[in-house]
């Protein structure tokens, strides 16, 4: 089923300009889990939108008043976290460790996992920075951890107004690392240094960007095969919701109240 939120990424993540369709599908996707609670009225104050643009971006996704969209994107919500709650039954972690090739054994590389989930949830934004294809292996990662509550991004050199935090975690994906010697200039100029860098890769010589050093690197065995490490990207991203969901989202209070405020 293709929910508004996955139309809604594919065109945020394939933008060539940041225009003011852009700058609307952002706010909803930052906001998203709160959605129910903003009127359009809400959405154009806080955004500073004007009211045609909001109402142009949901034409273009095929609703006719704003209402309708709202009510689909909160049964979206709803919709989509019970299929989380569904696959999480009777998983085997074991099982996510077939198609990884690692270096330290399942103990050890699931602590970095933990390490890696820890700041997720610390952090305020996920930010990722890959090539076309990797980055297209996150979208269900970025689907699902946005329905949980984080904000996940993929970034856009084109965003003349974009900064990198003290509170964001950017995700480095390169097999080879020539992702990251071909990575735009702008990324310095964003302050890429304030951030925390995690890096997945096959080469086991990177450890920095730009002699920022990674916080976490996920080093994977491999011989720079694309096929493989795309396996291995979405094993990965696999061990990361997994974690994150078990270890902070079904514990937080105030995602039992988001449930409840849910189904009312």
């Amino acid at each position: 089923m293709d929910i508004v939120l996955s139309r809604i990424l594919r065109f945020l993540n394939g933008a060539l300009v940041i225009d003011d369709m852009y700058r609307v599908g952002a706010f909803i996707v930052q906001h998203y889990n709160k959605m129910k609670c903003y009127s359009e009225e809400d959405i154009c104050i806080e955004g500073a939108f004007k009211k045609e643009d909001v109402e142009r971006f949901y034409h273009l996704l095929g609703f006719k008043e704003y209402q309708d969209f709202q009510n689909q994107l909160v049964a979206d919500l709803e919709l989509r976290n019970n299929e989380i709650q569904l696959r999480m039954i009777g998983l085997q972690l074991v099982d996510y460790f077939k198609d990884l090739k690692i270096k330290e054994n399942e103990a050890q590389f699931l602590q970095k996992i933990d390490d890696i989930v820890y700041d997720i949830y610390k952090a305020n934004r996920i930010v990722i920075v890959g090539s076309h294809f990797p980055s297209c292996l996150a979208v269900d990662f970025q689907t699902d951890m946005i329905n949980l509550g984080k904000n996940v991004i993929e970034y856009h050199h084109c965003d003349q107004d974009f900064e990198f935090y003290e509170d964001d975690v950017v995700f480095f994906l390169t097999q080879t690392g020539r992702t990251m010697k071909r990575a735009d200039r702008s990324l310095i100029d964003d302050y890429i240094k304030r951030a925390q860098i995690v890096i997945i890769t096959q080469n086991p010589k990177i450890t920095s960007y730009e002699n920022i050093p990674a916080k976490h690197v996920l080093q994977v065995l491999g011989k720079y095969d694309g096929i493989q490490f795309n396996y291995q990207l979405m094993r990965i991203f696999d061990l990361l919701r997994i974690r994150y969901y078990f270890k902070y989202y079904i514990a937080d209070d105030s995602v039992n109240y988001q449930r409840s405020a849910l189904s009312e």
